[in-house]
């Protein structure tokens, strides 16, 4: 068994190094960041369980320079931690948000709340503090590729405890008019 969870843990090292090496070569594009985030709350809210999902979004477009794909798998990550800790009837809400020159992707759920003093860690590959169930390792490596893909787009990533579990914020430049 420990050989196997090894196995897997250095598979999954693997496939984080790939990913790192391929953001350098995808191609960026302008793009509504808003809508992206309402097109993948609407596509999404059908696999989410007993777990509502909402998107809350300026009025008028975001828009953003960078990679829709790698974005949406950045949401993608933020959205599947956050249900992987919002109990059965609970909420996740996605929000977007504009200040000044910065386009801001914010995942908040219903749950614990982190730790403030841990929560710039969680970026960090291999950092987990979600149960495994059975062999099957947490490998905590969706936050670390979050990280990879807002660093790519010259963005951020943060987390805080909130009034009502906790929040994953995703910041970048907006795109110059």
């Amino acid at each position: 068994q420990g050989t196997r969870r090894l196995n897997r843990i250095l598979q999954a090292m693997s496939q984080a190094a790939r990913l790192e090496e391929s953001l350098i070569d995808e191609p960026f594009e302008r793009f509504d960041l808003a809508a992206l985030a309402a097109d993948y709350c609407a596509t999404r809210r059908e696999t989410c369980g007993g777990v509502r999902l909402e998107c809350e979004r300026p009025p008028r477009p975001v828009p953003v320079n960078g990679s829709p794909d790698l974005v949406a798998q950045l949401l993608d990550k933020l959205v599947d931690n956050a249900l992987g800790f919002t109990p059965t009837g609970g909420g996740i809400d996605v929000r977007v948000e504009v200040d000044g020159t910065t386009a801001r992707l914010e995942v908040e759920n219903d749950g614990p709340r982190i730790d403030e003093a841990g929560a710039g860690e969680l970026f960090d590959p291999m950092v987990s503090y979600r149960q495994s169930a059975g062999e099957t390792p947490h490998l905590g490596l969706g936050l670390f590729i979050a990280r990879l893909i807002a660093e790519r787009h010259g963005g951020r990533m943060s987390a805080r405890p909130t009034r009502r579990g906790s929040a994953f914020r995703f910041e970048m430049p907006c795109a110059d008019d």
